[in-house]
């Protein structure tokens, strides 16, 4: 009602509208009001909300002819309702796969999404998708609300799928929910062919016994499948089939098309052999071939089966009558069987038709050797039957076999049996006897037997029809005439016996032992010698000793009375005592002895030469005079000197001439005893030495310096304990102290000596020994026992020679430096040295203990 006025005359006036907007962007043109009052505009796209209009009206009046244009303002509301639009996307492409190829997802499969206007860019789209093939989904295609397209194929499933998708957003209008659809638009899903390996079951392991045969095993592949897909249904499965043990089988094992497997073992094979099945399909991926395969393996047992084993014999046997034990070598040859029983062994069983033909039945062992042993004199035919059997053991059970029995026989041809001699071949007979005894033979067929010797004594016997033995001469014990030098009591020849048929027995030898008859007495010397100071008369040695023909043991049973002496017979009875009744005689004596050989005796008389010792006297060695020192009224011939002129060893790389190894002495009955010691005296003023010494004399067992112990055993110089049994052996009332000052002082309880007459002496010196005051044999205790200053006498050095207790002897093999201490001067005057050999000492002047003897 627009209304230009109020008065009448205003109507004719023009009201002219402007409009305004407080929300310009509501309008894509904006509102206007015509002059008759139609008000227009539209709004923008997608725009809604409310916009205020104020609207301006002006009309074109005057007054008083003047224009004067009046207005009138009013406002209104202008309000655009919201409406939910349809949504819009686009889609991309499906990628094709591979059959079987799993979950797939296509990320922003449906994108570029168009909500609507500004105020639907919150909203969210689902999206609706069908097929026009689901069997090829296993998981059915779906979009989220990103775009992103998910689907699972069916299992073995290839082909198309046409997908209509719809998007629905959840908009509203006017605030309430109104949802718009969109266009449904179509995309193609594609999923190629894929070939499937094939799968098959088998029947397992398989067993068979060894030497069954061909084998067919039907069915043998289970459930046969090409593959998952049905378009594979109608492919081909084609099998393969390797063993690792091919020698086990003549025809290897195969599976045909049908899954029957056939194979054939080889003869007498067993064990197990892997098979190895690979069954391969005929398939196609896309169109072109692609093969797939599967490989399963089994376990192919051949179990053992005994074979009977076999053997072939060696034929017929013939030997003689008495042949003894027989041994046939690889009569039997044996097959046990395959080459896997080559180590069974058979047992062989031997039966006959005649037993009593053998001392020893047949028998054959595992290595085929027949033995058996004909009786004695038995001959005729005898058959064997043979039987074998092995001793294999199956699949761990005992399982023999035996083998096909064979029968072969056994000829033994008769022969004529020699004779056997059954006599003793040993024969013992006295002498002076022809008659040696009787020689017998059995002949098994009880013929008529001679005899024949021969042989090397056989001419010096003889032999009778009966078999009697006879000497052709008398033996004789004393005179023997056998064995091969015909020097021997022992006679030996052979004998042989032969029978009718001419058969010869086997040679005896014979032994005929001559033994002797004691008739003949023994013989002994008429003359003995014997030199003084010796007592025992040895009969049984010398140039003529005591005889007895018969070889008897013989001893002197009886002694008579002698002349000048005392006879009496030792305890061995072999040697005779004699002891003159004055100590000066020399000359014949005569007595008789008695001889026996303990059944026949003979009484001999015997001269006796008893004769004085015969003493060298000793070499005078050229020294300078002053050296040479006389002895007042000494006897030289009663110095014993076993070897002079002797260097020493180990004094010096110069021979120290006149030293003398091995001398003793020995007082005769006539010495003047004064004498001796007056000479000792005028010796020993001579020593000179640089420490105190003890000399002394000590008694010998003989002239090579050999002493006694106290059991009697002799122990020579150089043995072990010498030193000790030596020095047991001393004078104890005969022992000076040389050198030093003191020199001819007498240690207390001692006196000159006077040795027994006959008896042998050497001296010794002991260095250092005269530093001690006690009694000889304290001192020698003192020095040389298991606690003394020198156990066992052992060599002095160039360190201790000047303390040191040594024991020095005349005979070099007893000292402990080995080398001989005594030089001698010249004129019966001898010196002892005390210094150690072969220690770098050069002090060797051999004047540290003089003396001499008298």
């Amino acid at each position: 009602t627009p209304n230009p006025g109020g008065a009448a005359d205003e109507s004719g006036q023009t009201i002219t509208f402007v409009v305004t907007t407080d929300n310009d962007g509501l309008f894509s043109v904006l509102p206007t009001i015509d002059s008759a009052g139609n008000l227009s505009y539209t709004t923008a796209a997608n725009a809604n909300g409310t916009a205020t209009l104020t609207i301006t009206g002006t009309d074109d009046g005057t007054t008083d002819g003047s224009p004067d244009f009046q207005q009138s303002v009013e406002t209104i509301t202008l309000s655009v309702t919201e409406v939910n639009e349809a949504p819009s996307f686009v889609l991309g492409s499906i990628p094709t796969v591979a059959e079987d190829a799993g979950a797939q997802t296509v990320a922003g499969f449906a994108n570029t999404f168009d909500l609507g206007g500004p105020d639907e860019s919150n909203q969210v789209l689902s999206f609706v998708v069908t097929t026009d093939n689901d069997g090829l989904f296993a998981v059915l295609p779906a979009i989220d609300s990103n775009g992103n397209l998910t689907y699972t194929a069916a299992p073995d499933a290839n082909g198309t799928a046409t997908l209509t998708i719809v998007a629905t957003d959840d908009g509203t209008t006017n605030g309430a929910a109104d949802p718009q659809s969109s266009s449904p638009q179509t995309a193609a899903l594609t999923i190629t062919e894929v070939n499937d390996a094939p799968t098959f079951g088998t029947l397992g392991n398989q067993t068979v016994a060894e030497d069954a045969g061909a084998q067919t095993v039907s069915g043998f592949i289970t459930t046969p499948n090409p593959g998952g897909a049905a378009d594979e249904s109608g492919q081909t499965i084609t099998f393969v089939v390797t063993t690792d043990n091919d020698g086990l089988f003549s025809v290897l094992p195969t599976i045909d098309s049908n899954g029957t497997l056939t194979y054939t073992t080889v003869d007498d094979g067993n064990g197990t052999a892997t098979l190895t099945i690979t069954g391969t399909d005929d398939g196609t991926t896309n169109g072109s071939a692609d093969p797939k395969s599967l490989t399963q393996t089994i376990t192919l047992t051949v179990t053992e089966v005994n074979d009977a084993p076999s053997f072939i014999v060696g034929g017929n046997q013939a030997i003689n009558e008495d042949a003894g034990a027989q041994t046939v070598a690889n009569f039997v040859s044996i097959n046990p069987g395959s080459s896997n029983e080559s180590s069974q062994t058979l047992t062989f069983t031997l039966t006959t038709d005649n037993d009593t033909l053998f001392a020893v039945t047949p028998a054959i062992d595992a290595s085929g050797t027949l033995t058996y042993t004909i009786r004695d004199d038995g001959f005729g035919v005898a058959n064997l039957t043979i039987n074998a059997i092995d001793n294999a053991i199956t699949n761990g059970s005992p399982d023999p076999k035996a083998a096909p029995s064979q029968v072969v026989s056994i000829t033994v041809n008769p022969i004529n049996d020699v004779p056997v001699i059954i006599s003793d071949n040993t024969f013992t007979v006295a002498e002076n006897v022809t008659t040696v005894g009787s020689i017998e033979a059995d002949d098994p067929e009880d013929e008529a037997v001679t005899f024949v010797l021969a042989g090397i004594n056989a001419d010096l016997f003889s032999v009778s029809s009966q078999g009697i033995i006879s000497f052709s001469q008398a033996p004789d014990f004393e005179t023997p005439r056998g064995g091969s030098n015909q020097d021997s009591n022992t006679y030996t020849f052979e004998v042989t016996a032969r029978d009718a048929s001419q058969g010869v027995s086997s040679a005896q030898t014979i032994t005929v032992q001559v033994t002797n008859v004691n008739d003949i007495a023994p013989t002994g010397p008429s003359t003995a010698a014997l030199t003084q100071p010796q007592t025992t008369i040895d009969l049984f040695s010398g140039s003529n000793p005591v005889v007895d023909l018969e070889g008897d043991d013989v001893t002197i049973v009886a002694v008579g009375s002698a002349q000048s002496g005392t006879v009496t017979i030792n305890s061995n009875q072999k040697t005779l005592n004699y002891v003159p009744n004055d100590p000066t005689f020399v000359g014949q004596d005569t007595f008789a002895y008695t001889l026996s050989d303990g059944v026949n005796e003979s009484i001999i008389d015997l001269t006796l030469n008893y004769v004085g010792q015969i003493i060298s006297q000793p070499t005078t060695i050229g020294v300078p005079p002053a050296q040479v020192i006389p002895i007042a009224d000494a006897n030289p011939s009663l110095l014993a000197v076993i070897q002079n002129d002797r260097s020493a060893p180990g004094f010096g790389a110069s021979a120290v001439n006149g030293l003398v190894d091995g001398i003793a002495y020995q007082r005769l009955a006539n010495t003047d005893r004064n004498a001796v010691i007056a000479a000792l005296a005028n010796a020993l003023s001579q020593t000179d030495a640089s420490f105190n010494n003890l000399i002394g004399l000590y008694r010998l067992d003989n002239l090579t310096g050999a002493v006694r112990d106290s059991n009697g055993n002799v122990i020579n110089p150089g043995d072990d304990g010498y030193t000790e049994v030596a020095l047991s052996n001393a004078v104890p009332t005969f022992a000076f102290r040389v050198g030093g000052s003191s020199s001819n002082t007498l240690p207390a309880g001692t006196a000159f000596y006077a040795p027994l007459d006959g008896q042998y002496y050497a001296p010794f010196v002991i260095a250092n020994g005269g530093n001690y005051s006690g009694t000889v044999n304290q001192a020698y205790s003192f020095f040389f026992g298991l606690l003394g200053a020198n156990p066992g006498n052992q060599a002095a050095t160039a360190s201790n020679y000047n303390t040191l207790p040594v024991a020095y002897f005349s005979f070099g093999a007893a000292n402990p430096d080995r080398a001989a201490h005594i030089k001698s001067f010249g004129g019966n005057v001898f010196g002892f040295e005390d210094l150690p050999a072969g220690v770098g000492i050069s002090d060797y002047d051999f004047n540290d203990a003089v003396f001499s003897f008298g």
